[in-house]
């Protein structure tokens, strides 16, 4: 096979080029830029995104930086802007939306992250097993997305995976306490399974607190006492530290979420939005 020497390749591109109108060379020298910067997007990604997982994650990123939404909608209207347009407005964003505007966006995204990772804590303490429905049920509410979109699907995703986050440290932590109780129980020479009255004494309603404080973090401790939640939630622990002690059973763990799904859970905000959800299966 013979090759084109580059003498001939430039008098073909000149004749190519010739042919073309000052429209058509544009357009294929935007489309290349874009093409370009496609494949770098691809190809290198950007340091501060690495290990974030979804849409939730990348956004809740973006909003604590306004001036990045700023230029990232600008850089979108330019790419989109019609190539019709002279060449001077296409520099020109056609509907550039301020920093002012773009920060009010981002404050109530912002805000709208913090009521989720609120009431996320707050249904966990109502059941750390709610069913679909309710997971649902709070996304919609909080961020008013249509079920069947991308956004929606991301938000409820994530919430699931919280929640069994939730589940496993809780875990943990009690069975840490477990451990902690039974080699004291040991040293004293004890070998039957523990009273009611030791679980108790062992652990306090100081003790159960501390090991709910992540999540009693979403709530209105005040009303949460006033309504005789806490009290429920104190119960729930000590039920599952002694199936943690005997043996553990994820049925007989789940089956505790009726110790406390029926009551309410006041959130910090006010909102109550978990409190309002219905729990049936």
């Amino acid at each position: 096979m013979v090759s084109e020497s580059d003498d001939d390749k430039e008098d073909k591109s000149d004749s190519d080029e010739s042919t073309e109108s000052p429209d058509e060379k544009y357009g294929e020298r935007r489309r290349n830029r874009q093409g370009l910067t496609l494949h770098d997007t691809k190809k290198d990604k950007p340091k501060a995104l690495n290990g974030m997982k979804n849409i939730l994650e990348v956004c809740q990123w973006l909003i604590e930086r306004p001036d990045v939404l700023v230029m990232a909608n600008q850089m979108y209207n330019a790419m989109n802007t019609s190539l019709d347009l002279p060449l001077v407005n296409n520099m020109t964003p056609t509907a550039p939306i301020s920093k002012a505007t773009a920060a009010i966006s981002a404050n109530d995204e912002k805000a709208l992250a913090r009521l989720w990772h609120e009431e996320i804590k707050c249904l966990f303490l109502r059941c750390r097993a709610p069913p679909d429905d309710a997971i649902e049920s709070l996304v919609k509410t909080i961020f008013n997305y249509d079920l069947y979109s991308n956004n929606a699907e991301e938000v409820i995703c994530h919430s699931k995976r919280t929640l069994t986050d939730f589940c496993s440290k809780l875990n943990k932590k009690i069975d840490a306490k477990v451990h902690e109780f039974r080699e004291i129980r040991v040293k004293k020479g004890k070998i039957t399974a523990p009273a009611r009255s030791e679980i108790e004494e062992y652990m306090t309603s100081e003790v159960v607190e501390q090991i709910l404080y992540r999540y009693l973090t979403g709530t209105y401790k005040t009303k949460l006492k006033k309504c005789g939640t806490l009290e429920h939630l104190v119960l729930f622990v000590r039920e599952a530290f002694k199936i943690h002690y005997t043996k553990y059973d994820v049925k007989a763990i789940k089956e505790l979420d009726n110790i406390t799904k029926n009551y309410k859970v006041p959130s910090r905000s006010g909102k109550n939005i978990a409190t309002k959800l219905s729990l049936e299966y």
